[in-house]
């Protein structure tokens, strides 16, 4: 605000329209959006995939391999943190003729 020296005042302002700027913004934040939302998704289907090639097709069971470096790794782990872990490590023999017969609901073949 300016006072003119005959007791009059004069208000000079000056307005800018930030609607484009605003909209733009809001348009960039929902494709930053969009694409951090592509990211997870293609992380999942990254980790899915090696999955797969860890496990066996028939079973979808852990291969041995992936078995000894989740070992290797919880090792180092524990031994850099200085703490204790326990591993269970049971073996499946394949199903017999009981369990077969079983399957196929004919008790009596058992």
């Amino acid at each position: 605000m300016r006072s003119t020296g005959k007791g009059g005042r004069w208000l000079c302002s000056v307005w800018t329209d930030l609607a484009a700027e605003r909209q733009r913004e809001s348009q960039l934040r929902a494709a930053l959006e969009q694409i951090e939302q592509q990211q997870r998704g293609n992380e999942l289907l990254r980790r899915e995939i090696s999955d797969r090639r860890c496990a066996t097709p028939d079973s979808g069971l852990y291969r041995r391999s992936h078995f000894e470096d989740q070992l290797r790794r919880e090792v180092d782990l524990s031994t850099r943190e200085h703490r204790e872990f326990a591993i269970v490590f049971i073996e499946l023999d394949p199903p017999g003729d009981k369990l077969l017969a079983l399957r196929r609901g004919r008790p009596g073949v058992v």
